[in-house]
């Protein structure tokens, strides 16, 4: 029980931080309706962060003000009555509140009052689109004008339109994001419990790595990566950063990026600089999804140092065998590479 009410607790506070999903409020809401014990939960809950604000509130400005405000971005409905009776009742106190609490107060208050409001506006979500790219590399285009370009056997999850103070997209493989700037709404990639929040940048993720760890290379602009409720143990990347993050011990570890093939799969140039021919067998795995291996492990000493742009598979291995004296064999799915090695 306890369990289950620190979990609840921890949504209350995803929600308040503006970090909750739609499927989060989703389920915040029917909790919330579904025990008298639920909903005074959440109201303890709001009146605790009005006092801490009541402590702290370094910025005042006028309810009366922000109220009209929030009334008109919202939609007009039938709850209108119902919100204008609770804006009444504000707007007859002398109340001033810190603008950082005011619409998520307001949203409380709302929710207090006119619980079927709150289903309402919540639950009227915008239409939730999956674009999954199995066989084929896929591109979109998203409402805010940002560019996602999703790698083989990835899946990209994100809303008809954007709505609210955050732009979320869940991710789960790899991808090449080009966000638009907007910097009064970031825009936020999920991969399980790890977030990455940018105003507008472009970076590689790969939610595929080993141990189910996540990978983030930053092109350029700048990215923060945090764990979800984990905020102050936070990394700030600069352009040609890598961050490994490790979900067993929610590390964040930041390295410079010294792989020039990471887009090779969205650019398909791949660059090959005194390389040896086992990093170079697992790059090509890993940009054309095929299956080769080395035969030998005197192959391990042979080098290689070429460019290739935009040619196919068959034609890459072939200047590499030419070039190091090498065997291509193919057995179904797997190419086996087979030579003498190298001096």
């Amino acid at each position: 029980m306890e369990n289950k009410e620190q979990y609840y607790t921890e949504l209350i506070t995803s929600y308040f931080s503006g970090e909750a999903t739609v499927k989060e409020v989703d389920e915040l809401a029917g909790w919330v309706m579904a025990d008298a014990a639920n909903k005074t939960l959440f109201e303890e809950y709001c009146k605790t962060l009005q006092e801490i604000n009541n402590l702290k509130a370094d910025q005042w400005i006028d309810l009366d003000k922000e109220w009209k405000l929030m009334e008109s971005r919202l939609p007009a409905r039938k709850s209108n009555r119902a919100i204008t009776n609770v804006l009444k009742i504000f707007n007859d106190s002398s109340l001033f509140i810190n603008s950082h609490w005011t619409l998520r107060i307001a949203a409380v208050m709302i929710l207090v009052a006119v619980p079927l409001f709150f289903i309402y506006l919540y639950l009227s979500k915008p239409e939730i689109i999956t674009l999954a790219a199995s066989d084929m590399i896929e591109k979109v285009r998203l409402t805010d004008e940002t560019m996602v370009t999703l790698n083989r056997n990835t899946t990209l999850t994100y809303p008809a339109r954007f709505r609210g103070n955050y732009r979320e997209v869940k991710l789960t493989g790899e991808a090449f994001f080009n966000v638009s700037h907007k910097t009064d709404k970031p825009f936020i990639i999920s991969s399980g419990n790890v977030r990455v929040k940018v105003l507008g940048t472009s970076f590689m993720i790969n939610t595929r790595k080993s141990a189910g760890n996540v990978e983030v290379i930053l092109v350029d602009g700048s990215i923060v990566i945090y764990y979800q409720g984990q905020h102050k143990n936070y990394k700030i990347l600069s352009p040609g950063d890598k961050a490994n993050i490790s979900l067993s011990d929610k590390s964040i570890t930041v390295t410079r990026n010294d792989d020039p093939n990471f887009m090779a799969w969205k650019t398909h140039l791949i660059i090959f600089l005194d390389e040896p021919l086992d990093k170079i067998v697992a790059t090509l795995n890993r940009v054309y999804h095929a299956n080769i291996r080395l035969e030998q492990e005197n192959l391990l000493s042979c080098r290689l140092t070429a460019t290739f742009d935009k040619q196919s598979l068959e034609s890459v291995l072939q200047v590499i065998s030419a070039t190091l004296d090498l065997k291509i064999q193919s057995f179904n799915s797997e190419i086996v590479l087979s030579g003498n090695g190298c001096n």
